[in-house]
């Protein structure tokens, strides 16, 4: 596991029984609950954040696009070269991602202009727009850990083949929907332990309202679950087979892209705020994300990574639980399964702390690197 996913794993798995009171002047800053108002970053300081957890492709894996898409170029009439697919389950599909960028309703900050060339690339005209296609979506398709597999989405198979022979893409943007971490078709003692570590907060009015004041979960001295009681088994092996199902399932759809020709941009998945083992499935299902990227040589959107900022405190980093991104609910909605849609389509710093946003940017990162890719071969 990486540094990152060690830092929130630890968090997540941690319990707390009672919490410090806060500083009155912490309070007003930053409010009680998520999405209340906070302070503004400096100039410049969310574009270089975010731009740092985009990174950018590694020579190892720009060569395997390259040559994918010289190979489509010799053996296809029209290689699609300005055109991508959207593949993903209800978050993808949403109208907030991406659609507005085909539609002309999006807007670059000055200090974001650099990405227009992305936008026009790929925007094409009407239907024809990448950005407005979503047809190899589907809201529900990846219970269990099965990711587009007949048994869990029996007209899946059918919508990806139709797509990719009706609109010819070049690339598939991929991201595996909250429904692979659902937990909700095993019972057992998982249940009766994470209320146990929900008990552990104080404050009534806001665990009902499913939101926790940053300092309450970040801040605070929390002991090692181990400490207190071993995950339940029946936890641990559902865990397991759901990593393996994921891996297999997952693996098998990249295949199937390649042996067309399609190079996948894989994105991790955002997080599941306050959903105790949701959360915890979504950061070890996004690990076998970046180990599959890695192997098959794949552009990689860390998605997660950007809703997770970090800051070094006498040489340790950790989560800064007082960024306005945490603060916002970690960038999601209210039902906590699908990311803030607020000012979707207007990149600039200080939007960047509404999910959709962000996955927004981070992807017209990633295909402005495409799209100098394609100029070059």
């Amino acid at each position: 596991m990486g540094r990152m996913t060690t830092i929130v794993l630890a968090a997540i798995l941690s319990v707390t029984f009672g919490f410090a009171e806060v500083p009155a002047e912490e309070s007003a800053r930053y409010g009680v609950c998520a999405g209340q108002s906070v302070d503004r970053l400096p100039a410049g300081a969310e574009q270089a954040r975010v731009l740092a957890a985009a990174g950018s492709m590694s020579d190892r894996v720009r060569d395997h696009v390259v040559s994918l898409l010289r190979a489509r170029r010799q053996t296809l009439k029209d290689p699609g070269l300005d055109r991508f697919m959207v593949l993903g389950a209800s978050a993808s599909r949403n109208m907030y991602f991406l659609t507005g960028f085909g539609r002309g309703h999006g807007s670059l900050a000055p200090n974001w202009e650099f990405l227009r060339p992305a936008i026009d690339h790929f925007r094409g005209k009407g239907t024809r727009s990448s950005f407005v296609r979503k047809q190899a979506t589907r809201s529900g398709t990846s219970p269990g850990s099965y990711v587009w597999e007949s048994r869990i989405c029996p007209d899946c198979s059918d919508r990806l083949d139709k797509e990719i022979a009706k609109h010819r893409p070049a690339f598939a943007i991929v991201m595996f929907g909250t429904n692979n971490a659902a937990w909700d078709s095993i019972r057992g003692s998982h249940r009766a332990y994470f209320r146990r570590v929900a008990a552990g907060y104080a404050d009534e009015k806001c665990r009902k309202r499913s939101c926790l004041a940053p300092w309450q979960i970040g801040d605070n001295a929390m002991e090692d679950a181990e400490h207190v009681g071993q995950i339940p088994k029946d936890v641990e092996a559902h865990m397991a087979g759901k990593v393996r199902r994921f891996r297999r399932s997952y693996s098998k759809l990249i295949e199937r892209l390649l042996r067309r020709q399609i190079v996948p941009l894989l994105t991790t998945a955002p997080p599941m705020p306050r959903w105790w083992l949701e959360e915890n499935t979504v950061v070890i299902l996004n690990d076998v994300v970046r180990e599959l990227a890695d192997k098959y040589r794949l552009p990689l959107i860390d998605y997660w990574q950007a809703l997770h900022p970090t800051v070094v405190e006498a040489g340790v980093e950790r989560l800064d639980w007082r960024h306005p991104v945490m603060t916002h609910n970690k960038g999601m909605g209210s039902d906590r399964f699908h990311p803030n849609h607020k000012q979707a389509f207007h990149i600039a710093d200080e939007n960047l702390i509404y999910g959709y946003n962000v996955r927004n940017t981070l992807t017209l990162v990633r295909l402005l690197e495409l799209v100098e890719v394609v100029s070059d071969l």
